[in-house]
């Protein structure tokens, strides 16, 4: 929905804001209409680079953003049909893992198809953050239901087998992060800081 229209620089070029947090850019003569900015609607919840080019993705709300840090732009956005809730992309493969905001649910999306190729269903809470290991053979879910669940990556990328679950934290899982092939994983919970 449009709140604002101004007069760009050219004739007949404007600039269209919208109640979405999006600014476009119409020529209305040449029928052309072109997103320039396009951002969250609500709160960001999600965020993760790419370890292998200058992009980022970011996820809030039901919107997952693809972003180019060089050119401050977005390449692409996706709308799914459930609330998101945290986002880690793969080392090597172009897939992100995502978490789904208020179920024990993570997909694994592909980066180049925009589309779900992986879903699991774990635990009886939320997943409130998701890690891949440098080598890109594990990943790691932390929970609400205070467990860390470990699975192998196979079939490059598609295919995920629960090979563990990190059991004894007094609270939800908030944070994982140095994931050095999985020797040891850093963490912390509501409560505080932990190695294991």
């Amino acid at each position: 929905m449009c709140r604002v229209i101004s007069s760009g620089k050219g004739q007949n070029l404007f600039l269209i804001g919208t109640t979405k947090n999006c600014v476009f850019q119409a020529n209305f003569d040449l029928n052309y209409l072109n997103c320039i900015v396009n951002g969250h609607d609500n709160e960001l919840w999600g965020l993760a680079s790419n370890p292998r080019e200058s992009h980022f993705l970011t996820c809030g709300n039901t919107l997952l953003l693809y972003w180019d840090s060089l050119s401050h732009s977005q390449i692409w956005s996706c709308q799914f049909e459930e609330s998101l809730h945290c986002v880690n992309i793969h080392y090597m493969l172009d897939l992100a893992a995502i978490s789904i905001a208020n179920k024990p649910k993570w997909v694994v999306f592909d980066l180049n198809e925009r589309k779900i190729v992986y879903t699991q269903i774990e635990g009886s809470e939320q997943i409130e953050c998701i890690a891949y290991s440098p080598n890109g053979q594990y990943l790691a879910c932390g929970s609400r239901d205070n467990f860390i669940y470990i699975y192998a990556v196979s079939e490059s990328g598609l295919k995920y087998s629960r090979i563990g679950r990190c059991s004894g934290h007094s609270s939800f899982i908030t944070h994982l992060g140095n994931l050095s092939v999985f020797q040891r994983i850093y963490y912390n919970n509501f409560v505080f800081l932990i190695f294991h």
